[in-house]
């Protein structure tokens, strides 16, 4: 029978049999007790589930997971990733969102133990417990603090990256990793990933699709997936359709910006910041690009800097450098916390 294991940073651990009742344990803290539930929600009902979208793209709304769906994406998962009766599978996500919830599922599917860890920028922090740790689940902040912590991972297998973009700096770190690191593309609709590319270790620019999922766009070039046994859902992602079967990302077709006549992708402005400011300051460093209201333009493109101590100045001269006139920002500033979803990802304020 699976275990749940909780880790609470304090040098200990707690496992948990999830074939008996112990919601009554005292060592038992209660953020553990909704996975506690969910777990046995599964093994001993047939009930689907409900569960909430992350909230990044608008405002969050409910939608019920199928359990025969829930069942082939964790066995979906099984196979790409070799879980096997008694693998450990590592994730400090909450449960409340479904990247949490599918590594709980992916564990029980697959007759796993899963390791559970308060979400926080270093998971790994205090860790020392040697579990071969199959595949654990991230989302890229917590990657780019347990890289600049310098965090031994090397008895990790597999990491799973996804929830918000990935810089171009965190994947040049992700090369002299150990573990073979995967970007999921994933969503709530379709109960996690459906296809993948590998960052490290003969690194995929496209994106591959995983079983039996297969894409098509339409005419303004948004990614359409599809499944034999599933009615196809059309997403708001732009993609550079490569073959049924593959796709570059672009970016979102809701995040591009009519300024003045030019329409600016916001996602591209924020790679090409990041990268600028990883080569001002050869360190990872967040910011989000965003529009506000203009009288010339209509909207005016800002940028957010995660970091108190940059030179705007410096980084708006390498910036010209590297956009066209009119993709620059017309204002910029620093910030020490961009605002972030419940799941950490960043919050962009929903355009007018």
């Amino acid at each position: 029978m699976p275990h749940l294991i909780f880790h609470n940073h304090l040098k200990e651990i707690i496992q948990i049999d999830l074939s008996t009742d112990q919601s009554h344990d005292p060592r038992i803290p209660l953020r553990v007790q909704p996975w506690i539930d969910a777990a046995h929600t599964w093994i001993h009902t047939s009930s689907d589930f409900q569960m909430m979208t992350s909230g990044s793209t608008g405002v969050p709304k409910p939608i019920t997971l199928l359990r025969h769906r829930m069942q082939a994406s964790a066995e979906l998962s099984a196979a790409t990733f070799n879980l096997q009766s008694g693998s450990y599978l590592f994730c400090p996500l909450g449960i409340d969102y479904i990247a949490g919830l599918m590594m709980l599922i992916r564990a029980l599917v697959s007759d796993g133990h899963l390791i559970i860890s308060p979400p926080q920028g270093n998971p790994w922090q205090n860790w020392q417990h040697e579990f071969p740790i199959r595949l654990a689940s991230l989302v890229p902040i917590q990657m780019q603090r347990i890289l600049s912590d310098n965090t031994d991972i090397d008895d990790i297998d597999q990491i799973l990256l996804g929830g918000s973009a990935i810089s171009q700096s965190l994947i040049d770190a992700l090369q002299g990793i150990a573990p073979l690191t995967f970007q999921s593309y994933s969503m709530t609709e379709t109960y996690t990933h459906v296809a993948l590319r590998k960052l490290n270790h003969g690194a995929q620019e496209a994106y591959q699709a995983l079983g039996n999922y297969s894409f098509d766009t339409d005419e303004a070039s948004r990614l359409i997936i599809s499944h034999p046994e599933y009615m196809p859902l059309q997403t708001n992602d732009l993609v550079n359709l490569i073959s049924p079967r593959a796709f570059l990302l672009l970016g979102r077709a809701d995040l591009i910006i009519n300024s003045g006549g030019i329409k600016i992708q916001l996602e591209q402005i924020e790679a090409v910041a990041s990268a600028a400011l990883n080569e001002l300051y050869a360190r990872p460093i967040r910011c989000m690009a965003y529009p506000i209201p203009d009288e010339k333009l209509g909207q005016a493109l800002a940028l957010s800097v995660e970091d108190m101590d940059i030179d705007l100045t410096k980084l708006m001269e390498r910036l010209k450098e590297l956009l066209p006139k009119y993709h620059l920002p017309k204002y910029m500033d620093r910030v020490g916390k961009l605002p972030e979803t419940r799941t950490g990802k960043v919050q962009r304020p929903h355009q007018p």
